[in-house]
């Protein structure tokens, strides 16, 4: 386990966590307890909602999945407007202008409907498979 860490800090080191932007609620260390939340319970609520909520018809499916990407962007959003900084070098308009950022947030959202559907066709091949697996050996016996 210390092995993997040592590894990963290696990999990819971490610069420390500091104070936020100028006149943040988040100085004096409390970032971090914004990026611990931010990471945990965010994501931990995203996959919640994606679990229970939209296991339901595909075309709910993929609409609850657009809908969460939009929060997600309006939450790089605010993480903007608390820390000066962007989520993403690609989010900010400043780097290259407006048109690569709505480049970037349209393909992000078209990649996650894109990754959903083909993990919901693996899953679906492999229910299939398993059915057929199934009904051969009840046939045999």
């Amino acid at each position: 386990m210390a092995g993997g860490k040592m590894y990963h800090e290696r990999m990819a080191p971490r610069p420390p966590v500091e104070g936020g932007a100028e006149g943040s609620p988040f100085r004096d260390g409390a970032l971090k307890a914004f990026v611990l939340i931010n990471v945990n319970a965010f994501n931990t609520v995203i996959a919640l909602l994606e679990i229970l909520v939209l296991s339901s018809p595909l075309n709910t499916h993929i609409i609850g999945l657009l809908i969460i990407c939009s929060v997600y962007f309006v939450w790089t959003g605010i993480a903007h407007l608390i820390t000066g900084k962007y989520v993403y070098k690609l989010l900010d308009p400043n780097y290259k202008g407006w048109k690569p950022v709505v480049v970037a947030v349209v393909n992000m959202m078209a990649m996650t409907v894109t990754m959903s559907m083909l993990q919901l066709g693996l899953h679906s091949t492999r229910e299939e498979a398993t059915v057929k697996a199934e009904a051969q050996r009840q046939s045999v016996s």
